[in-house]
């Protein structure tokens, strides 16, 4: 992991960099988001390690990561696969189904989403370091709302834009 981030405006245009420690509240850095279904059109959510440091034990995308300096976001997309869920050599499309804004306790993320279908299973995915992943599952699409009104308190605060970009 690259120590310096890219940093953005509202849409995604980069206007600077600076090191990943010395990001404020009002900073806004460039990352991305990996929507993935199965050949179901289930969605693969991830519940984020107990020992993340933003948002830990909820549950949100199964892929979402910051883009380091030089890296082009779709390979920021298949590096953060790898590294929450073993996954390589993803058939990832060079078009962004469409991007979010939100906030964090350590500064505003503006993130470029991707959408992938992938003929995996639970079984496919290796979570080799618990502290950053600590549970998957696939929910069908129909689910996802009610799962989310029924627990919002379960999922990452920014979990609704994704219903919102996705008509769900």
């Amino acid at each position: 992991m690259n120590d310096l981030i890219n940093l953005v405006n509202e849409q995604g245009v980069i206007t600077g960099r600076m090191e990943r420690s010395e990001m404020k509240a009002d900073d806004r850095c460039l990352a991305v988001a990996l929507w993935i279904t199965n050949n179901l059109g289930d969605v693969l959510l991830a519940k984020r390690g107990p020992r993340q440091t933003v948002n830990p034990n909820m549950w949100s995308i199964a892929v979402e990561g910051m883009v380091d300096i030089g890296e082009a976001q779709k390979d920021a997309a298949q590096r953060e696969a790898f590294e929450e869920l073993g996954l390589r050599n993803l058939d990832i499309p060079d078009a962004v189904v469409g991007h979010i804004n939100h906030g964090s306790s350590r500064g505003l993320r503006h993130k470029q989403v991707y959408a992938i279908s992938a003929g995996i299973s639970v079984d496919d995915i290796f979570l080799e370091d618990k502290g950053e992943v600590a549970a998957i599952k696939f929910v069908p699409t129909v689910e996802l709302r009610p799962i989310w009104e029924a627990e919002p308190d379960s999922f990452v605060g920014h979990f609704p834009l994704f219903l919102e970009l996705f008509d769900l």
